[in-house]
């Protein structure tokens, strides 16, 4: 029999303030889960707030990467040059032009490829260099990496349109690792732009890839499979045919990508039957910052742990990321990953039309999640729920609790078509420990329900008496605990009034500066 615990529109509302101006390259400034700012950063057409917004503007779709300067080198410096007159692989590669004799740049990337040692660097200069496959003969070093970079300011494009090999544009060699790879452009790979090979039976280890657009490409921009530590930042991958960047295990799930940094990226445009954004499949210990995905046609952001065999995925966290237009879900956990933390995240219009898929959450877990964390977020105008969790648990793996954390969010205005989905609903047929406090589930007139409980069985952890709807039920499915059910926490201002609009700019400014401001300075415990 199923059972349904609903609460009305504003209940223990919280004030808050959650901005939304969009502009690409700008991100949430860091907020602490203890503290909050003071400086309101919202825009509302109503008098009593003000508006602190970031004007950046985007960079150009296809933008050509280049890069900054890197690190330097510990060992030999290389120049390939394709439009040198005189560059030949046959050449010492030492000098950017011609000197004369042999003194001179290479002709290829793969040279520079294939001769690089531990602590060297090659410049590519400006150009577009029709390969694929390059791949590293040797593995760099800890602290002595190999630095595969443009020249500063230059453009570089590696173009597989050339290409009948089926390759990526760099593939990484199994077991190999210790690798910069910075500033270039990579487009129309029959694979991806760049890959290690989910074949391995060996981790990878170690590899930076920065400032670099990927496009086109026949699988993903990025694919790391079994990577054993990773810096991804200043990417931009768009229009590739399912994955902006995977981060995945190997094929026989024996490894895991592990220990990995994706910040100050963006994937968008993934319009495929199954483009995602970002996915982390088998992967653990990985942090999403400061990051944008938009325009795809299922998830933004997704974790799982496809292929379904092996280390499940877990400690994944996800900050200050913004996640809009997307075809299912803003930000989404499924196949019960675990451990998983969302902190100053912003989903808003999710579940978009255009991709044919129907309503969808900003924040979704299907097919199983547990101990799971969600903090001072924004769920905004999405096609279905702000939050929603559903399903069972241990269908991939034991899950060692049914944890699921909420404070100080704000869902708004979501499913205002249909007036159907809550703010925020949890089902399933597992008995989940839910810790709800200083949320504030708004939702748009016409609903009445700001949060459903729901269960599709009758088993239970304690009483099944219907719980108090002024204190949020310390009695559903393990503990619903409110922090400040009245007076506690100061003077508490309502929900947006039906009426009031966000002060949402145009669509082409892509990014967002968004965050919640709490009047009290502390949350209190």
């Amino acid at each position: 029999m199923n059972r349904y615990h609903q609460f009305p529109a504003g209940s223990l509302t919280l004030v808050f303030l959650a901005g939304l101006a969009m502009a690409c390259g700008a991100g949430l400034p860091e907020v602490e889960d203890e503290t909050w700012p003071t400086t309101p950063r919202v825009e509302l057409t109503r008098p009593g707030w003000s508006q602190v917004q970031a004007e950046a503007s985007p960079p150009a779709t296809g933008a050509a990467a280049t890069s900054s300067p890197v690190d330097t080198p510990a060992g030999t410096v290389y120049y390939v040059a394709v439009d040198e007159p005189g560059a030949s692989d046959g050449n010492d590669g030492l000098s950017p032009t011609v000197q004369g004799g042999q003194n001179g740049p290479w002709l290829t990337i793969q040279h520079a490829a294939s001769t690089m040692t531990a602590g060297d660097t090659t410049y590519v200069q400006g150009g577009t260099y029709y390969e694929s496959g390059i791949s590293f003969a040797h593995s760099g070093a800890p602290g002595t990496p190999i630095t595969l970079a443009s020249q500063p300011s230059e453009e570089v494009v590696i173009d597989g349109s050339h290409a009948a090999d089926g390759y990526p544009g760099i593939a990484i060699v199994e077991g190999h690792g210790h690798y910069v790879i910075q500033g270039f452009t990579i487009r129309h790979m029959d694979w991806s732009g760049i890959a290690t090979d989910g074949g391995t039976a060996e981790p990878y280890h170690d590899i930076t890839i920065r400032d670099c657009v990927l496009h086109d490409n026949g699988w993903s921009g990025v694919d790391l499979a079994a990577v054993d530590g990773f810096v991804i930042e200043h990417v931009e991958a768009y229009a590739n045919a399912y994955y902006g960047l995977n981060i995945i295990g190997s094929e026989d799930g024996t490894l895991s990508a592990a220990r990995g940094v994706v910040r100050d990226s963006s994937f968008h445009d993934h319009t495929g039957a199954e483009g995602h954004g970002l996915a982390i499949n088998q992967g653990h210990h990985v942090t999403v910052s400061t990051c944008t995905a938009y325009h795809n046609t299922i998830h933004g952001f997704d974790v799982s742990d496809w292929p379904k065999r092996g280390e499940l995925s877990h400690d994944v966290t996800f900050e200050r990321n913004f996640s809009t237009d997307n075809g299912v879900a803003g930000f989404a956990i499924n196949s019960d990953s675990h451990h998983v933390v969302y902190r100053n995240n912003v989903a808003w219009r999710n579940g978009a039309d255009w991709a044919g898929h129907g309503a969808a959450s900003g924040f979704l877990c299907y097919e199983g999640c547990w101990h799971v964390e969600w903090y001072h977020n924004v769920s905004l105008e999405n096609t279905d729920a702000g939050f929603w969790v559903e399903d069972q648990l241990g269908v991939y793996g034991t899950p060692e609790d049914s944890l699921l954390v909420f404070k100080n969010n704000v869902a708004y205005n979501n499913d205002a078509e249909n007036l159907w989905a809550p703010a925020l609903v949890v089902e399933g047929e597992s008995t989940w420990q839910v810790i709800a406090t200083h949320n504030d589930w708004s939702v748009p007139p016409g609903q009445t329900t700001a949060v459903s409980i729901r269960v599709r069985s009758t088993r239970r952890t304690r009483s099944t008496a219907e719980p108090s709807k002024r204190a949020m039920s310390r009695q559903i499915h393990g503990s619903w605990t409110p922090r400040c059910p009245t007076s506690t926490c100061g003077p508490i201002r309502p929900a947006l009034t039906p009426g009031w609009t966000w002060g949402c700019p145009t669509w082409a400014r892509l990014r967002t500066w968004a965050l919640l401001n709490l009047q009290h300075g502390k949350e209190r415990r």
